[in-house]
């Protein structure tokens, strides 16, 4: 009887931690991709460098790496892509990814066209 006052709490423990470590790999629908990053600013590390991107509810991106730059989003099915202006100067349109996305708290999951999962964080409002 001992045995089981452990265990249950223990195996109450792992259905949560399952649970949390499921609904980062599903992703989210469109409206609550919304609901939950637009109106607020997600930071992270890309290609090794800190940014921090605030999405405007207009479609716009305020965003700052080594630099200030801005961007747009939209919404796509169950994805959220991001558009910003090509390096090529050749190139008049945006360069659009999209990717999934799963928010567990305040951490951001992202999901890209690879398979390649990033991690970054959730910040309430305007953070720039």
């Amino acid at each position: 009887m001992r045995m089981m006052k452990h265990i249950v709490p223990l195996a109450l423990m792992l259905l949560g931690v399952a649970g949390c470590a499921t609904a980062s790999k599903a992703g989210m629908g469109g409206d609550e991709i919304k609901a939950r990053i637009v109106g607020n600013t997600v930071t992270g590390v890309d290609d090794g460098k800190p940014y921090m991107e605030y999405y405007d509810p207009s479609g716009s991106i305020a965003g700052k790496d080594t630099e200030p730059y801005t961007g747009s989003w939209r919404i796509d099915g169950n994805k959220l892509c991001t558009g910003y202006e090509s390096e090529d100067p050749t190139k008049t349109d945006l360069d659009w990814t999209c990717s999934g996305v799963s928010v567990v708290g305040d951490r951001v999951f992202w999901l890209d066209q690879d398979g390649e999962k990033t991690e970054a964080k959730l910040l309430p409002g305007r953070q720039q």
